[in-house]
């Protein structure tokens, strides 16, 4: 029974052991990705809003403006178009890949650079003015703006730039381990949305909001504007443990994860270590029980022992003696300290003309004559003490 209960007590305590390591990991790990999500968001919103200030510099550029406003009284105007072919082709040196300016009219008044032909990914993103988030092996920013001169429009500036910091974001996760995922989707009609590449899958997805069976990704719960974690399945139908956040008011959407099983492997890999030593403390606990309880063992068998040989001998020396008062002429009658008779041997039989099981448990004066029975039970100071008086 100790060995038992001693086992049991070594189960609950690697159980017990197993289930902080696994509390605690978890907790470092959501506690980690949902900080590292922040920040990656704070950078995406920068990344975005440097992205369209650019737009901005160009869009609002009072040379620009001034050659733009003559083109629209004198198109075809040689200088003008010369002076804003130089100025968009000096503003790609700050960073833009692509720029076109148009006329009140929207015909292309000035353009250098080259834009993004056929993207994986294109989707829109709300800015204060109109804007385009795109991917064709890396992230690109096309933004469109009016040029407005006294409040009124009179021309508009399309501008086309790329943001290797993304780049850097989502390549960068995979140090966080060989399934984690950075993922950064967009509302695609009700119910599903468009993803752009990740670390895992290096291609756009468009997907279902929701599982197989209806319950809500990850990513779901961050296109709602929400922020928070959750350990759930992902659209790879694997359970992770995710962190989620909406990318400020741009209407994108960005999740953090990281496999369940990839968490849990630094715990199994110290189990590995714990439990042979959980083993070792069992089998030394064993061997000290037996080691304490193994004299004890044997002296309650060797008691046990030698109560069982007393009492053999007991019962023949009994069986020897009733052998004996059995076998003799004379009449023994053995009585209690009441008067009770508790032995009539055959010579009593014989004696007193009584069979044995005719006075076994009655009072001795039923073997006396009157008046000596009478006589006994007056004078005898034992009398009452046998209950005859």
């Amino acid at each position: 029974m100790a060995r038992i209960i001693l086992v049991i007590a070594a189960v609950s305590v690697g159980m017990t052991v197993f289930y902080v390591m696994k509390n605690n990991a978890e907790n470092q790990l959501v506690t980690g990705l949902r900080s590292s999500l922040e920040n990656i968001v704070v950078l995406e919103e920068a990344t975005i809003k440097h992205g369209f200030e650019k737009t901005m510099t160009i869009a609002t550029r009072p040379f620009l403006i001034k050659q733009i406003e003559v083109l629209n009284a004198q198109p075809g105007n040689a200088t003008a178009q010369i002076a804003l072919q130089k100025g968009v082709n000096s503003f790609l040196l700050t960073g833009p890949s692509a720029i076109t300016l148009y006329d009140k009219m929207g015909h292309e008044v000035a353009h250098a650079g080259r834009f993004v032909r056929s993207p994986e990914v294109m989707v829109p993103i709300r800015v204060p003015g109109h804007a385009q988030l795109l991917y064709r092996n890396g992230y690109f920013l096309r933004s469109m703006m009016k040029v407005e001169l006294g409040g009124q429009a009179i021309g508009k500036a399309v501008v086309e730039t790329p943001l290797p910091t993304l780049d850097q974001l989502f390549k960068s996760t995979g140090r966080r381990g060989t399934t984690a995922e950075l993922v950064m989707c967009v509302p695609s009609g009700e119910v599903n949305m468009s993803c752009f590449p990740t670390s895992l899958t290096r291609k756009p997805l468009h997907l279902s909001r929701t599982s197989r069976t209806g319950i809500p990704l990850p990513m779901s719960y961050a296109l709602q504007g929400k922020v928070g974690s959750i350990i759930a399945k992902d659209y790879r139908h694997k359970e992770v443990v995710a962190a989620y956040r909406p990318v400020g008011r741009t209407g994108l959407g960005v999740v953090l994860k990281i496999d369940s099983a990839e968490l849990y492997a630094p715990i199994w890999k110290q189990l590995r270590y714990l439990l042979p030593l959980l083993a070792g403390l069992l089998l030394i606990a064993l061997l000290s029980l037996r080691w304490l309880f193994t004299p004890l063992v044997a002296e309650l068998v060797r008691s046990e022992r030698d109560a069982h040989e007393a009492n053999e001998r007991l019962r023949d020396s009994e069986s020897q003696v009733r052998t004996l008062v059995e076998s003799v002429n004379e009449g023994i009658v053995a009585i209690s300290e009441n008067g009770i008779i508790e032995l009539f041997n055959p010579g009593a039989e014989r004696m007193f003309q009584y069979r044995g099981e005719e006075v076994l448990g009655r009072n001795v004066s039923l073997l006396m004559p009157e008046p000596f029975s009478s006589r006994l039970l007056k004078n005898s100071p034992d009398c009452r003490r046998w209950g005859l008086g």
